[in-house]
C-alpha cells in the first residue's frame, strides 16, 4: 500500500498486519514501533512546508518552523541525514542569535508561543512572561533586533517588545482601531530605535523612538492597499528612511517603497516581462552590501533586482516552482530560501564588487539532508558553485 501526506510518499509490505490507536513513537528512545512498517519513497522528494527559517552566522546551522511538523534543525548543508526535528506543534517564527548560536527562539501554532533555548535547541523555556494578550495570529511573526539580539518584537493587535532576550516583554505600542492583527515587523539594521510593523489588512505604523518606554508610532495609509495582507518588511541596512514591504494577495502591487522621509509608499514591482506578475509575494530580503538587489519570495519562486525595483527577474533555475515563505541572508553573499513544500535551499551570490549582476543565475543541490520523523521529511539543498547571471 502506499500513501501521500505533506511529508511525502510512503509505502508498506504488510499492510495487513495488526494496528494500534497509539501515535507512532518518536525522539531519541523511541518504543516499539507498529507492526505495519513503513518505507519512505521519496528519495530526494523534499516536500516540507516551511513558515519560517533562520540560518546561523557563525557556524552552518538552519532552523526552521513547518506546517505539521513542528520545528528543526540542520547543523550542516552537506551531511545526509542532517535534519532534526527540535520542537513540535506547528513550527513558526525562528529566531536565532546571531552573536551565539546555541541561543535560538522558537514558536509554535498560537500567540504567545514564543520558546527559548540556550543551548542549540536541545532544551527550551516558555519566553512569553509579561504578554497578557491572546489576539495573534495562528503564526504570529516576532523578529530580532539583529544589532541588540536582546531585543525582541512581537505582537498581536498591539505590539510587545523584551530588550532582555524574553525574560520579560512589555508593552510598546497601541492597538490603532482601524487595523487587524500585526503580520510582519522589521527593525531597521543601522538603528534599533526605527522599527516598522505590518497587519493583515495593509496598513504599516512605524516609530524612530522603539526603545523609548512608551514610543510613538505613526501610521501609514498612504499608497497602501486596506485589502491586502502585509507579507514582510525590510529596511534598507544604512538607511531607516528606506523601507520595502510585499503583499501576498491578489489584485494589488506586490512589492511597495517607502524613500526618504516621505509617508507615501510606492510601487515598485516593475512591469510587464520585467515585473513581477500577479501573484501573492511573501518576503522581501535587501542584499546587505548592495541595498539596490532585492530578492523576493512568491507563489512561483524567487524574483531578483538590480536597480531597487525597478525591473525584475526570476531566478529559479535549480530551485522549485513553490511558494517561497522566507528568504534570509546567511552572510551578504550566501541566500537561503525557506519554501513551503519544497523545503530549504541554498545558494552563493557573485561578491558585491560586481554589483551589475542582477540575479542568481541557477539554485542546485550539492546534498539533500534527509530525516523521516513520523510523516515528515525534511531537506536542505546546497550549490557548491553558483554565479550571477
Amino acid at each position: 500500500m502506499y500513501v501521500g501526506n505533506d511529508g511525502g510518499i510512503y509505502k508498506t509490505m504488510n499492510a495487513r498486519a495488526a494496528t494500534t490507536q497509539d501515535e507512532c513513537p518518536i525522539g531519541p528512545d523511541p518504543g516499539p514501533p507498529p507492526e505495519i512498517a513503513w518505507e519512505s519513497c521519496n528519495h530526494g522528494y523534499g516536500v516540507t512546508q516551511f513558515y519560517h527559517g533562520d540560518s546561523a552566522k557563525d557556524i552552518d546551522m538552519f532552523v526552521a518552523g513547518s506546517q505539521d511538523n513542528g520545528t528543526s534543525r540542520a547543523l550542516a548543508a552537506d551531511s545526509p541525514d542532517n535534519w532534526k526535528m527540535i520542537y513540535g506543534g506547528d513550527g513558526g517564527y525562528v529566531a536565532i542569535d546571531p552573536t551565539n548560536s546555541q541561543r535560538l527562539f522558537v514558536e509554535i501554532q498560537g500567540f504567545p508561543q514564543i520558546r527559548v533555548s540556550d543551548d542549540g535547541g536541545e532544551t527550551f523555556e516558555l519566553a512569553v512572561d509579561g504578554i497578557t494578550d491572546t489576539d495573534g495570529l495562528f503564526i504570529s511573526p516576532y523578529v530580532m533586533d539583529q544589532s541588540a539580539p536582546d531585543i525582541l518584537w512581537t505582537g498581536g493587535g498591539r505590539p510587545w517588545r523584551t530588550t532582555n532576550g524574553g525574560a520579560w516583554w512589555e508593552p510598546a505600542g497601541p492597538d490603532f482601531a482601524n487595523t487587524d492583527n500585526i503580520s510582519a515587523i522589521a527593525v531597521a539594521p543601522s538603528n534599533s530605535n526605527v522599527v516598522y510593523i505590518g497587519y493583515q489588512d495593509g496598513y504599516i505604523a512605524r516609530t524612530t523612538n522603539a526603545l523609548d518606554p512608551s514610543p510613538d508610532w505613526t501610521l501609514y495609509t498612504s499608497g497602501l492597499y486596506e485589502w491586502g495582507w502585509v507579507s514582510s518588511i525590510a529596511v534598507d541596512p544604512a538607511n531607516p528612511d528606506v523601507a520595502y514591504c510585499t503583499y501576498s494577495t491578489y489584485g494589488v502591487p506586490h512589492v511597495l517603497r517607502k524613500a526618504g522621509g516621505s509617508v507615501h509608499w510606492t510601487p515598485v514591482h516593475g512591469s510587464g516581462p520585467t515585473g513581477i506578475p500577479d501573484i501573492p509575494t511573501h518576503w522581501v530580503a535587501v542584499r546587505p552590501c548592495d541595498a539596490r538587489q532585492l530578492y523576493v519570495g512568491t507563489e512561483l519562486g524567487v524574483f531578483a533586482s538590480d536597480d531597487g525595483g525597478a525591473t525584475w527577474l526570476p531566478v529559479n533555475d535549480g530551485l522549485a516552482h513553490t511558494i517561497v515563505e522566507t528568504l534570509d541572508f546567511k552572510d551578504q553573499n550566501t541566500l537561503v530560501a525557506f519554501t513551503h513544500g519544497r523545503g530549504t535551499f541554498l545558494t552563493q551570490l557573485d561578491y558585491c564588487e560586481e554589483p551589475e549582476i542582477p540575479a542568481v543565475s541557477e539554485w542546485g543541490i550539492l546534498c539533500m539532508a534527509l530525516l523521516i520523523v513520523g510523516s515528515a521529511i525534511f531537506i536542505l539543498a546546497r550549490r557548491k558553485d553558483l554565479a550571477l547571471a
